[in-house]
Formats: C-alpha cells, sequence, structure tokens
C-alpha cells in the first residue's frame, strides 16, 4: 500500500527531481508531483507517494520544519479529497 505525503512550501525554482532526492535520502519515493492552478503554474503544494507506507510517518518527522529552497518545508499526511479534517 502506496501514502501519501502532502508538502507546503513550493515555488517555481524548485524542480520535482531535487524534491523527490530531498525524500529519497529518508525512503524511497515512488512518485513526486505538484499540484497546479488552471494557468498552469504551482499553487505551493507538492505530493510525494512512498513506495512502502509504513516509511511514510518516519519522512514527515524527518523533513517536517526542515529549510529548503530557502523556505520551511510543511509535512503532513494527505487527506482524500471530502475528508473532515
Amino acid at each position: 500500500m502506496r501514502r501519501y505525503l502532502w508538502w507546503r512550501c513550493w515555488d517555481r525554482r524548485t524542480h520535482l527531481r531535487l524534491l523527490e532526492v530531498c525524500v529519497a535520502a529518508v525512503a524511497p519515493v515512488a512518485r513526486v508531483g505538484v499540484q497546479r492552478a488552471a494557468d498552469g503554474s504551482g499553487i505551493g503544494v507538492a505530493f510525494v507517494v512512498m513506495h512502502d507506507a509504513a516509511d511514510a510517518p518516519r519522512v514527515v518527522r524527518a523533513l517536517d520544519g526542515v529549510p529548503f529552497q530557502g523556505r520551511t518545508l510543511r509535512v503532513t499526511f494527505a487527506r482524500r479529497r471530502g475528508a473532515a479534517s
């Protein structure tokens, strides 16, 4: 089972590969993606899919609050659309 992580701290200068390398230093990554606005610009959020859901809590602990590209990462578990907060 894969686990999705939500990342807050995204700007146009940040490359998906750099984020993937950062996360992969902690645990294997299946996929990295950026949420986009209708005009194609980034909206400040990225999603990382872990190969193994068991690795997700370790990634959150290791990277939440860490400086990245001049800003502070905010790493949490993704919630399904419509899920209660």
